[in-house]
């Protein structure tokens, strides 16, 4: 017994169910693969932007303390006396003076050696040698502190050498003397 689809449909519904399936296969393939791969771009887009979004979060503290340090500009603004002449009879307390200010700034002073020569009648400054010795940041205290000075003409000369456990730093400076 050979069984004939033509008996049991007929030609004509096996058409039909030919077109139709055509149909939907075509109705797939023009609208729902271009429409899935549509979304899959739309959600890696989102998933990028979410990413972003996030790395903008962690971000905003930051951006909120930098902001704020930078409107406070008295905390950063270092103190510039006025000008003053050193006394020569006052030259004997540059030592003491310096000391103060590495004790300040936590740092040991290892020397302080003024040049003699330039103490002649005639000589308008004072150069002073320090070495002292610490930690970076202390030297930053110890520079600010050395800026407090009035009779402070320039300094000429910083050093820095590693010594072990800490490092050494070396400055020279000019101090304006007066009569």
């Amino acid at each position: 017994m050979k069984l004939n689809l033509g008996e049991i449909f007929p030609r004509r519904n096996i058409i039909f169910f030919s077109l139709c399936a055509a149909g939907i296969l075509i109705f797939i393939f023009l609208a729902i693969f271009p429409y899935q791969r549509a979304l899959g771009k739309s959600d890696r887009k989102i998933a990028e932007l979410k990413l972003r979004i996030d790395d903008q979060r962690n971000y905003s503290g930051l951006y909120q303390f930098l902001t704020k340090s930078t409107q406070q500009k008295d905390g950063l603004v270092l103190p510039v006396p006025a000008k003053e002449k050193l006394s020569r009879t006052d030259v004997d307390k540059v030592p003491v003076t310096i000391r103060a200010i590495a004790g300040k700034s936590r740092m040991s002073v290892e020397s302080i050696v003024p040049d003699v020569k330039a103490l002649a009648p005639d000589s308008k400054y004072l150069s002073v040698s320090v070495a002292v010795k610490g930690r970076l940041s202390g030297f930053r205290g110890f520079l600010a502190g050395l800026g407090e000075i009035p009779y402070l003409e320039q300094i000429e000369e910083i050093q820095i050498r590693r010594i072990p456990d800490s490092k050494e730093f070396r400055v020279k400076m000019w101090l304006a003397i007066g009569p």
